[in-house]
């Protein structure tokens, strides 16, 4: 039996670039899972589930403020990467929802590691389990982020653009969108990425920082 086709990512949510950037700015919003979660009584602000909820609404926030920013200049070679870095916190969520005491592994670098501590995972065998547990196209993505990262084809040929006619060609030492349709990509990986990171603490918060009603 053949795999599936994974389903491309939706650009017909956007109406143009720049409603592409502004919905990506919207969905910057991680305050009110940290508030829901982090503000009630009683919460030991020195359990290691509390401090990994902490670190990764931080980092979600980050990442995502700064693809937001980067889009807005047009810096294809810095967006991809922070996607990409995005994707590997919903790996990392999604391993460690399943497997909490692995948060012991994240307290000290590796040198450092206490005896005790699991063995610190590569980045390969999250996503691995990621894909193993999230929908399909998960690892299409990465594989195409990672390569854009570590300058292969995608980077190579990034900041070449072929004319209407296929006769020329334009290239810029600045940075700037291949295309419309790749900047409306790059946006709607990171509404994908948002909306499932914002799922996946949610869900350790009910399961782990004992929250009631929390959002969904």
């Amino acid at each position: 039996m053949t795999e599936p086709t994974p389903e491309r990512v939706d650009l017909a949510q956007f109406k143009s670039v720049q409603d592409a950037i502004e919905q990506v700015t919207a969905a910057a919003d991680y305050d009110t899972l940290a508030k829901h979660f982090l503000a009630r009584k009683g919460l030991d602000g020195t359990a290691l589930p509390v401090i990994f909820f902490s670190a990764m609404v931080n980092r979600c926030n980050s990442l995502h403020a700064a693809i937001a920013r980067e889009m807005k200049v047009q810096n294809p070679h810095a967006v991809f990467p922070l996607i990409r870095a995005y994707s590997e916190g919903a790996a990392l969520l999604i391993y460690v929802y399943d497997h909490v005491d692995y948060i012991e592994a994240l307290v000290d670098r590796p040198r450092e590691q206490r005896r005790k501590a699991p063995a610190r995972l590569k980045v390969g065998k999250l996503v691995a389990y990621a894909v193993s547990h999230a929908a399909l196209g998960f690892k299409d993505a990465y594989d195409e982020l990672t390569d854009f990262t570590h300058f292969g084809s995608t980077a190579m040929w990034a900041p070449f653009v072929l004319s209407d006619d296929g006769g020329s060609f334009s290239w810029t030492s600045y940075p700037r969108w291949k295309s419309d349709e790749q900047a409306m990509i790059a946006a709607a990986l990171t509404l994908e990425l948002s909306d499932a990171t914002h799922t996946l603490l949610a869900k350790f918060g009910r399961r782990y920082l004992a929250s009631p009603s929390a959002p969904e």
